[in-house]
């Protein structure tokens, strides 16, 4: 037996014949999946957030703090080059950049989101539309390069990313940009990991996010230089089901229950103008009629008549 150090400064003993130990436990505990990393610097380099490169590894799927209620999620997007689309890449590293999100008008941040809080029409980003900010969006709308965006999958992330697709649409002109606005961006969470097992105490984590147009023939015209307001219908859904309609469908007992409620009230409405109005209304004219006929007016029951008549019997 040989006596060796592993990487956590433990002692082991390994065997002459050259076998090696069996992985730790907590290392055979984890499922691995491809994920990239990005490191970001809030530093600004000309008036621009400076970003670092992107590279693939392979990690364990995540323990630790994950999302609470209305934690925040800032969004970054993939740079790219304005003629051909293709991604820009660190020239030291090759490895792919990120960029946050333009800043918006309404919170003098870039666009983010309340994690767990769905919402209509109440997400707004109005941004400043610059020159390199339109021929992407030129790109986006043709459908020559994605806009491929992403957010922090668990609480002060640094390494570990969601994806965040979004689909752009709208129609390219000669002197200006037709583009939808008005989005719908579902989100998709996990609960976050403790001693290998998922648990709601230690939060969530984003596994993945899709923004699309609700309304893709609906657009604003768009030129350099013009502000361009985005709206958004924020849902959030557990990523280990797919939302079904049926979930908010009514069931045939509330129907039931809705037609029994319905007939209930028509009958008390009826009944309470039978009895409050016609009835006593007949009674008082039967009443009437009967002391008419018993001062001899006899009754006039034509059309146009007052219901009596003028002449007494001989």
């Amino acid at each position: 037996m040989t006596k060796v150090v592993t990487k956590e400064g433990k002692a082991a003993e390994v065997p002459n014949d050259g076998n090696i130990p069996a992985k730790h436990k907590d290392e055979e505990d984890h499922d691995h999946d491809e994920v990239e990393i990005t490191r970001r610097e809030d530093k600004p380099e000309n008036g621009r957030p400076q970003s670092k490169p992107v590279k693939r590894v392979s990690l364990p799927i995540v323990e630790g703090t994950g999302y609470k209620a209305k934690s925040h999620l800032e969004l970054a997007c993939m740079r790219r080059e304005i003629d051909a689309g293709e991604h820009i890449t660190d020239a030291d590293t090759g490895m792919i950049m990120y960029s946050p999100f333009p800043v918006c008008k309404e919170t003098n941040r870039p666009l983010s989101f309340e994690f767990g809080v769905d919402s209509d029409n109440k997400v707004n980003c109005t941004f400043l539309v610059l020159d390199e900010t339109y021929h992407l969006l030129q790109l986006y709308v043709h459908q020559d390069a994605p806009l491929s965006c992403q957010v922090p999958a668990r609480l002060g992330s640094e390494n570990l990313f969601a994806p965040v697709m979004f689909s752009v649409q709208g129609q390219l002109e000669q002197s200006h940009l037709d583009i939808a606005t008005k989005f719908n961006i579902v989100f998709t969470y996990a609960d976050a990991l403790i001693n290998g097992r998922p648990s709601k105490n230690a939060g969530a984590n984003i596994t993945s996010a899709v923004a699309y147009p609700i309304y893709p023939t609906s657009t604003k015209r768009t030129i350099i230089g013009d502000e361009l307001t985005l709206q958004f219908n924020v849902r959030w859904f557990p990523a280990a089901r797919a939302p079904k309609q049926a979930d908010k469908s009514v069931s045939s007992f509330v129907i039931l229950c809705y037609c029994i409620a319905s007939a209930v009230v028509a009958f008390g409405i009826a009944a309470f103008y039978f009895l409050v109005i016609v009835f006593p209304q007949r009674a008082r004219a039967r009443s009437a009629m009967r002391k008419a006929i018993a001062a001899g007016i006899a009754p006039d029951f034509s059309i146009f008549g007052t219901g009596y008549a003028s002449t007494k019997r001989d």
